[in-house]
């Protein structure tokens, strides 16, 4: 497993150095290699990316949470967010006060 995932590394950054010119202003470099070799596979390496995105979140909020909330307590906290198009909200909101 760590050899394969050294020689796809490995081809990546082969990749990315050839197509200097190509993806030298593009703000996901990756994904413009992938939309040059086939859309397809770009709309797949985005639902990827997005995916690995959301799993880092949840794993960062179950901690950054689990910090702020009293060990063994009957309170619940619930984060949620909101985005409102130009800003993004974080918002704490208890319930259950005993």
């Amino acid at each position: 497993m760590v050899v394969l995932s050294t020689v796809l590394l490995a081809s990546i950054d082969f990749a990315l150095q050839s197509e200097y010119p190509t993806i030298k202003n593009a703000s996901i470099p990756t994904l413009t290699l992938a939309n040059n070799i086939h859309p397809l596979i770009a709309t797949v390496l985005s639902v990827i990316m997005l995916a690995v995105m959301y799993n880092t979140i949840l794993g960062l909020m179950y901690s950054f949470c689990s910090v702020l909330q009293e060990p063994y307590s009957k309170n619940v906290s619930y984060l949620y967010y909101y985005n409102d198009g130009s800003r993004l909200f974080i918002k704490f909101r208890r319930i259950c006060w005993n």
